[in-house]
């Protein structure tokens, strides 16, 4: 049976090699490095790439994990973990200054690839087999890159929502602060209000207390003049 590509997974996975080539600026790997046949370790090695040999670099996958080279005469895939750019008077790793060198985003297809490269290779007859598991593999990925999407999605509105309630949280707790210092501001005041009002009474009420005791006290101590004693004694006989 005869098998092909569905069509938007062949819209998407076309790759022009003349354009690309535009694009391809120097590198260097920086070990022995399998060149391979496609964007994956499953795919056949074209060749390996010796550590420190220039190559240029045509453009990678979304990401960055793999990158389309050529050294050479040969042209495949590496991973671009092992790329290095020259930078000032040294190297620097290609997957953090992809922005500064402008590395274009390219996407494969295994038809429309070895077609232009691997016609004599002795695995190009079997590229039916090898495409249809690239596509099975290219499907997973962005399958798995849509699922990763969604996981960032919600973790970062858990995080929103996460801060929201805290903040919430934290007004919550001020305000019962605020509200327990005004209780007990007034509390205290009531009591202090309470235990004044209570000295007063105290004070007016003990004050005549000491008065009269110490008038009946004179009275029954001091001296009585005769006057006194004569009116007393005539008011008796009276």
């Amino acid at each position: 049976m005869k098998r092909c590509f569905t069509p938007i997974a062949a819209g998407l996975l076309v790759l022009v090699a003349a354009p690309a080539a535009a694009f391809a600026q120097d590198a260097i790997v920086t070990i022995d490095l399998n060149m391979r046949a496609g964007p994956s370790t499953d795919f056949p090695v074209v060749d390996v790439v010796p550590g420190g040999t220039p190559v240029d670099v045509h453009g990678c996958v979304a990401g960055y994990s793999w990158c389309d080279v050529s050294a050479d005469d040969n042209r495949g895939w590496v991973s671009a973990a092992y790329l290095s750019y020259a930078a000032q008077g040294s190297y620097v790793p290609l997957v953090e200054y992809v922005t500064e060198y402008d590395v274009p985003i390219i996407s494969f297809s295994v038809g429309s690839y070895w077609d232009s490269y691997y016609r004599s290779r002795p695995w190009y007859g079997e590229r039916s087999r090898w495409s249809n598991r690239w596509e099975a593999n290219w499907r997973d990925m962005r399958h798995d890159r849509r699922n990763d999407r969604i996981d960032r999605r919600l973790d970062r509105r858990e995080d929103r929502v996460d801060r929201r309630d805290d903040r919430r949280d934290m007004r919550v707790e001020r305000r019962m602060d605020r509200r327990e210092a005004a209780q007990d501001g007034a509390r205290e005041r009531r009591v202090n209000r309470v235990e004044r009002r209570m000295d007063r009474r105290d004070g007016f009420s003990e004050r005549p207390r000491r008065e009269m005791r110490e008038m009946q006290r004179q009275e029954r101590s001091g001296p009585r003049s005769g006057g006194e004693r004569m009116e007393r004694g005539q008011r008796g006989r009276d």
